[in-house]
């Protein structure tokens, strides 16, 4: 009924369990050797080392330098079209909408582009347009795309690309302005009053 929890990799192990045994007694069922690796390899990296002291965070970070031209790319995964089905469905992939790359504030102002304009992302020979998307959280430096489209495949996470304004960019929706006033008029405020 549980369904069978044996020859996986570990990381894929979602729970210990043996029949006849509590979850802590069955865990060794599943190791090498007592107190040793896992059978189905290692469960992953080690996020927080336990030390006499309490607790210490590893660093695993490492500092990337950028030239001045390049921006970082980052996946942005959605509900609907970054999974490999939900796009096989024309209803899903209606939801799902076109492939964008994303970018901060600051960094849109430096590339002078706006929502819904079009940017020329470039990398060894891929040269993609994509519409924009203005989002707050984006890292400065850092260019977020849609995984998982048709568009994007041939992009990963940690490339360095460059990024110019497309001119040949035709918008999906046009950029309209309701009005050219910048206050309302006192004819249409005053209401029973003298203009009335």
């Amino acid at each position: 009924m549980e369904g069978l929890n044996r020859d996986q990799p570990a990381s894929l192990t979602p729970y210990f369990w043996s029949p006849g045994w509590n979850s802590n007694q069955s865990l060794q069922k599943f190791q090498a050797e007592v107190d040793g690796p896992l059978k189905g390899g290692p469960a992953g990296v080690r996020l927080i080392q336990s030390t006499k002291r309490g607790a210490a965070r590893k660093a695993s970070q490492s500092h990337l330098e950028l030239a001045p031209e390049n921006w970082l790319l980052v996946p942005r995964y959605r509900v609907h079209g970054s999974e490999e089905l939900s796009v096989q469905t024309d209803e899903i992939a209606e939801l799902a909408g076109a492939a964008s790359i994303a970018l901060g504030p600051v960094d849109a102002k430096s590339l002078d582009v706006v929502a819904g304009d079009g940017l020329i992302l470039t990398h060894a020979g891929i040269s993609l347009s994509l519409e924009v998307i203005i989002i707050q959280r984006v890292a400065n430096r850092c260019v977020g795309y849609s995984v998982g489209y048709q568009t994007t495949l041939g992009l990963e996470a940690g490339m360095q690309v460059t990024l110019e304004k497309d001119p040949s960019w035709r918008r999906r929706e046009p950029l309209l302005i309701a009005t050219d006033k910048t206050r309302p008029s006192p004819l249409l405020t005053d209401r029973g009053g003298a203009n009335a």
